[in-house]
């Protein structure tokens, strides 16, 4: 910041501005100054302005630290509750996929078939397909097709290891409004998440929407949810970390901290640069 350096020594007082004083008035550099004022007169060395760039520096370096203290603190525990990997589940082998195409909308149960028992092989998932025709799940007075995917779990089994994928096709073959809802055992939660299963909706949806019928675009939720599979049932270091964009409430807090971040460091430099443009002014510098 601007200074005074004094001097002394019979020279007659005299302002001199730039990076650098000139030899022979008795001038110093100092470090992120961007006018320099010699004042020989004057026996003391004085800083024109250091009192509030301290004090910027200071807030600045406290709220990086207090910030980053808080972040360490909630990623931490957020990281820890989540599982970066997961173990396959020691479902009887007995208990085979099934596809149950009521509503004759899968044209290929061939290589349905076989993604589903490698997805079963691979995790211990059972996974289980039905396809059903909208007007008659809803005779059946369930309020949704989550509800009835429920009913169809529970009529299925009594264990926890089962993934039960209800795709609803209306009777107006015209009509490609596909609808998949699916019901899990709690046993699947650390394969299975939140965020999986919306990614294995979301591959449905988009495969429907590009023309894929049920069974196609299923083999391509399947292809999605078998590599998933892969990644937590091999914890490798790089698996690890791919996990962890799974992890929906860390990455919304890594993004919030970045913003953080990105506004202190925009008001520092700002708060910055307010104090120099000041300095520019000061009767003191006419």
């Amino acid at each position: 910041m601007p200074h005074v350096s004094g001097g002394g020594g019979g020279r007659s007082g005299r302002l001199v501005y730039g990076p650098w004083a000139r030899p022979g008035v008795g001038g110093k550099f100092y470090a992120g100054s961007r006018i320099h004022l010699n004042d020989p007169n004057d026996g003391t060395d004085r800083y024109l302005g250091s009192a509030s760039l301290a004090k910027t520096n200071k807030n600045f370096a406290r709220s990086i630290v207090i910030t980053t203290i808080i972040a360490l603190f909630v990623n931490f525990f957020l990281g820890v509750g989540f599982k970066l990997s997961a173990t396959k589940l020691d479902s009887s082998e007995y208990l085979l996929p099934v596809i149950s195409d009521d509503a004759g909308v899968i044209s290929d149960k061939t290589e349905l078939d076989g993604l589903l028992s490698e997805y079963r092989e691979l995790t211990g998932i059972v996974p289980v397909v039905y396809t059903v025709y909208e007007e008659d799940w809803k005779a059946t007075g369930a309020n949704s097709l989550s509800q009835y995917a429920l009913y169809k779990y529970m009529a299925l089994t009594s264990d926890e290891r089962h993934f039960v994928i209800v795709c609803s096709v209306p009777k107006d073959k015209t009509s490609k409004a596909y609808k998949i809802a699916a019901a899990q055992g709690n046993e699947t939660d650390s394969i299975i998440t939140t965020a999986i299963y919306w990614k294995f909706l979301g591959t449905f949806k988009l495969g429907t929407l590009k023309g894929d019928d049920p069974g196609k675009a299923l083999c391509c939720a399947f292809s999605f949810a078998v590599k998933d599979a892969n990644v937590k049932l091999n914890p490798t270091l790089g698996n690890k970390i791919l996990t962890l964009f799974d992890n929906i409430p860390l990455m919304a807090s890594l993004i919030v901290f970045l913003v953080i971040y990105i506004v202190l460091i925009t008001r520092y430099v700002k708060t910055r640069k307010a104090g120099f443009e000041t300095l520019r002014d000061d009767p003191r510098l006419a």
